[in-house]
């Protein structure tokens, strides 16, 4: 460190104290100093010295000591080379330093090199090492440093020559190996929405153990009877509880499925049957399976619907399962709950394992259930069931089934334990209107909670009604044909029209799903072979009827027609509702918000 030039003003009184005060110091200093190692000396100086006499030492204080300090060093360094020491301890001296040594050098002449060499050190160590000391210096009114030195860091010491290099590679691996988690964790982060947004394939449905919710839409419902393998029948939605929305439906009725929100508070309290009922029935044991019980506690109970190969397979493996392993073998079954996520997307399946992830949580939480109390009477029931209160719980919605089977009318709820036997069936009666008066009493339970409703009914499918209506007309048409085909009378009217289906055209036939076998197997009602039988079944009554029967057909044909339009608008439906199009409306979300579009429109929505 270059020394600062005197003034030719004398020194002052306080100045001499100062004086005197910091000569006592440096002398202190300098003795502790020379029994230190080399590289510690400014950080003991900075840390020991400067803090004491930080408010008061002059930058003169600091040249001196900074003259004394590079004289013990200097001799100190000259002892080692004498002695043949290796010079590695020093911070900057280079390992070929000895060989560079003159070979006829003095003593006194090793003490200056060695002098000269320090002080060079010294300047270039000052500037890394700016300590306390250094800011001492530059408030008394020394030198200010560049910016550049000022910025680098401090080291703890310096590095010998003995020093590996490698020493601190290990935790230099480690911070990479904590960069690469870290990195991968953010890239994760970034490509998760991207992942839970992508579509769905068969494959990934198939192997997705949980249940999805399904929406109370017909066109939904029939999909999962078709891939179910019950052709069939078909879903329709009610728009009204009443007798004639009932009698409007396709006949026959298999069954009925009520949708509401659950509210367990609201629930009667009724015993179940105690007695087995003579009918197939399942528990719901697996969430958001509901709507697949419903459907398979109608169909298994209906004598005249077509079942398929595997749900025939699964009837009989279950004919003699409790309730509950019923609806166990249901949640467990591949095929049907690939029939009921026919929809499924995958976001979906999150909200569903996410659900039955807290609820399992939960559940955890909760304490042991207590002993169950004996039961009460109805009248004590009543009472309680009075003074429920609404809990604060959102509930989901369920489905129930009304069938009719055995000879009553059920009310199959799989949350319950047993079915429930709700009217005796009556002949010549519906049976929709035992079970409509129960479903109307939900509805007025429910409606103070002001909580939405829904009724569908699975019939007969109008393609299959209208399809036999149209094998029956034709068929009975040619049954007069050929009761009367020896009447000329007859033969003549009949041949001037127009035949109504060429049983002989497969084409023709196709068109409505028949076949020429279908017409020859179709049912020929007896009152109207009888009607045919009597003897004054003429010509003219002969070709009135069957102009009748030409009529119906035509009608059940235009009706088929009709019934393959609204089938392909289901289909559409439901083609759309399988396509997923949330990964593009995110893309062009995205790509609006990189524009800056979604900022003007949040701007002006403002």
């Amino acid at each position: 460190m270059a020394r600062r030039p005197k003034t030719d003003n004398g020194p002052s009184a306080a100045e001499e104290t100062t004086q005197n005060t910091a000569d006592q110091a440096v002398e202190e200093v300098a003795e502790r100093i020379s029994e230190r190692a080399v590289e510690k000396v400014l950080d003991k100086i900075a840390n020991q010295v400067a803090d004491a006499v930080l408010e008061k030492i002059t930058s003169k204080v600091v040249d001196d000591i900074a003259a004394q300090v590079t004289d013990k060093i200097a001799a100190s360094i000259a002892e080692k080379l004498a002695s043949n020491t290796s010079d590695e301890s020093t911070t900057d001296n280079t390992p070929d330093e000895a060989a560079n040594k003159p070979p006829d050098e003095t003593p006194k002449q090793a003490k200056a090199r060695a002098k000269a060499k320090t002080e060079d050190s010294a300047a270039e160590d000052r500037p890394l090492r700016r300590s306390a000391r250094q800011a001492t210096a530059s408030a008394a009114g020394s030198k200010r440093q560049s910016p550049e030195v000022e910025e680098l860091p401090p080291p703890k010491r310096a590095r010998t020559m003995s020093e590996p290099e490698q020493r601190r590679n290990p935790k230099r691996k480690a911070s990479e190996e904590v960069n690469n988690q870290a990195r991968e964790t953010s890239d994760l982060s970034e490509n998760l929405l991207e992942e839970t947004l992508k579509p769905l394939s068969v494959a990934d449905i198939q192997e997705w153990d949980g249940w999805a919710e399904v929406e109370s839409e017909p066109a939904f419902f029939n999909i999962i009877l078709q891939r179910l393998g019950v052709p069939g029948i078909k879903a329709t939605e009610l728009l009204a509880a009443e007798q004639w929305a009932l009698d409007f439906l396709q006949k026959p009725v298999f069954g009925l499925i009520f949708l509401f929100q659950y509210a367990p508070h609201l629930e009667d309290e009724d015993e179940d049957e105690e007695e087995e009922a003579p009918i197939w029935f399942a528990n719901q044991t697996t969430n958001n399976s509901c709507a697949s019980v419903a459907i398979l506690n109608i169909v298994m109970n209906a004598d005249e619907a077509e079942l398929g190969e595997q749900l025939r397979a699964f009837k009989e493996s279950t004919r003699d399962l409790s309730t509950p392993l019923r609806g166990h073998r249901i949640g467990s079954d591949g095929f049907i709950r690939a029939a009921h996520n026919s929809f499924v997307r995958r976001v979906d399946q999150l909200s569903a394992d996410l659900c039955l992830a807290n609820e399992a949580d939960a559940a955890r939480l909760k304490p042991a259930r207590k002993r169950a109390a004996p039961k009460k009477g109805k009248e004590q029931q009543q009472r309680t069931a009075s003074k429920k209160k609404k809990p604060n719980v959102d509930y989901g919605f369920h489905f129930i089934a009304y069938v009719p089977a055995g000879g009553h009318v059920w009310e199959l709820d799989g949350m319950r334990t047993k079915p429930r036997n709700i009217g005796t069936l009556v002949p010549d009666e519906d049976w929709t209107s035992i079970a409509r008066p129960r479903i109307q009493g939900r509805m007025q339970q429910y409606q103070e909670n002001e909580n939405g409703f829904s009724l569908l009914a699975l019939c007969r499918s109008p393609l299959v009604a209208h399809r036999n209506a149209i094998a029956s007309a034709v068929a009975e048409m040619l049954h007069i044909r050929s009761e009367k085909r020896h009447d000329a009378q007859f033969v003549d009217i009949v041949s001037a029209d127009d035949p109504v289906l060429d049983v002989e055209n497969p084409g023709e036939l196709r068109e409505f799903g028949l076949e020429k076998s279908d017409i020859i197997k179709a049912h020929v009602p007896e009152s109207h072979k009888a009607r045919i039988s009597e003897p004054d079944f003429d010509a003219d009554k002969a070709y009135t009827l069957h102009q009748e029967l030409a009529t119906e057909a035509k009608s059940a044909m235009v009706t088929y027609r009709q019934a393959i339009i609204d089938v392909a608008d289901e289909d559409k439906r439901v083609k759309a509702r399988e396509k997923d199009y949330t990964p593009a409306l995110h893309c062009w979300m995205k790509k609006l918000a990189e524009k800056g579009v979604l900022e003007d429109v949040i701007k002006t929505s403002r």
